[in-house]
């Protein structure tokens, strides 16, 4: 009956989940709000169209160059504290964009939001790890990975309703405020007993060295930049590349949208269930498999329903493989709890970097505008993604 109750979810772990999934959301949030208030962002902090391009692109920086450093820092100091000072930081971002009038401040500032999604995501499994048992970890970091998700969602949908910049930014402030309220709150520094996890601080050197020399980690890692790159470039050309199919401005938003309704579901649905059938690297291939299939004949098919298939296939097929491969290290013999963020924060830095650089300096070059030519290279990044889950270790292999 004991390992029947430690094996559920109660009340206060899917509260945890919730009150970290807002963590991310609040910093994520204030991105989300430039694009309906383009016009009066550019005014009010004096940016020209190229560097508003950049300072929405600013929160995505943090993921990129302090992933591995916050997961150390969270091995070594504990997710408590490491995730209320990102709050903190990312509330100073928030809230500062009122006060920028320049391009440079506004940069920084927009930056700064991206503290709190960045240690949240980079050691998600390491945190829930705490509340959860070990079967229900890939769901809880499913519902974590719904504020992210969630995030673009709302921002673009709430932030018309605000008279000024100002407004929606200080509302934005008020998010992270709660989420830091919440924070200190509910969560504690120890682990409920049930899980029986301490969070011992653990030495930087030992914690880089055991993970930079396991091999399994750098092969999720290998995976993931693939698979981010895929989907970073369909989700960011997606409206476009359907406008030209001959859709309406407004259906064309919407079927790119669809991506951001199955990439949640993946995480809550689909890394579950891979985790469930003890192949979960099987499970991976299976799915990507289909989507390199598929998704090249529906997406320009006439049909409204089948390029709707196609693009929730695209983000069912990245969230399911993003939280699945994230929950792999913990169960790794070498990495285990104890050095789960500094694991999962140089995943979170190789695959931001895929996220990051592939688009823009490798697939839209080689596409020379052409969505179609496009649209089959990410194809090809998504082959070598697909080709590089065969070096990821086989959970049966790993298992403690």
């Amino acid at each position: 009956m004991e390992n029947e109750t430690k094996s559920k979810l109660t009340v206060r772990s899917v509260l945890i989940a919730l009150i970290v999934a807002l963590a991310t959301f609040a910093g994520s949030y204030g991105q989300f709000q430039l694009p309906p208030l383009q016009n009066l962002v550019m005014e009010n902090a004096g940016l020209t169209e190229s560097q508003y391009v950049s300072a929405f692109a600013a929160p995505m920086l943090p993921g990129l160059l302090l992933s591995l450093v916050a997961g150390v820092l969270i091995d070594r100091y504990g997710h408590r504290k490491m995730i209320f000072l990102a709050l903190v930081v990312s509330f100073i971002g928030a809230l500062g964009r009122s006060f920028c009038h320049s391009y440079f401040l506004f940069w920084i500032a927009m930056a700064l939001t991206g503290f709190s999604p960045t240690f949240v995501q980079s050691n998600n499994a390491k945190i829930m790890s705490n509340y959860v048992p070990r079967e229900k970890l890939s769901f809880a970091i499913g519902i974590v990975m719904l504020g992210g998700a969630s995030a673009s969602f709302f921002g673009s949908a709430t932030t018309h309703l605000f008279p000024t910049t100002t407004a929606a930014y200080v509302f934005s402030g008020i998010l992270v405020a709660v989420a830091i309220v919440l924070w200190l709150t509910c969560i504690k520094e120890k682990s409920p007993p049930s899980t029986q996890v301490d969070e011992e601080r653990v030495s930087v050197r030992e914690a880089l060295r055991a993970v930079i020399r396991s091999g399994h980690v750098w092969c999720i890692g290998l995976c993931m930049f693939f698979v981010q790159s895929y989907f970073m470039s369909i989700s960011s050309t997606a409206p476009s590349a359907l406008k030209e199919l001959g859709y309406q401005p407004g259906t064309a938003g919407l079927l790119a949208g669809i991506l951001s309704i199955g990439s949640p579901l993946g995480g809550l649905i689909g890394a579950p269930l891979a985790i469930r059938t003890r192949r979960p690297k099987l499970c991976m291939m299976v799915l990507a498999g289909i989507t390199l299939i598929t998704f090249p004949l529906l997406w320009e098919s006439k049909s409204v329903v089948l390029c709707a298939t196609a693009f929730f296939l695209v983000g069912f097929c990245f969230g399911t493989c993003l939280i699945t491969a994230n929950s792999l290290p913990i169960r790794f013999p070498e990495i285990g709890q104890r050095y789960a963020g500094t694991a999962g924060g140089l995943i979170n830095t190789i695959m931001m970097a895929g996220g990051f650089f592939v688009p823009s300096f490798v697939i839209t070059p080689l596409s020379g505008g052409d969505y179609h030519k496009q649209f089959l290279v990410c194809t090809a990044v998504l082959g070598i993604g697909f080709l590089s889950m065969f070096l990821i270790p086989s959970i049966r292999d790993t298992k403690d």
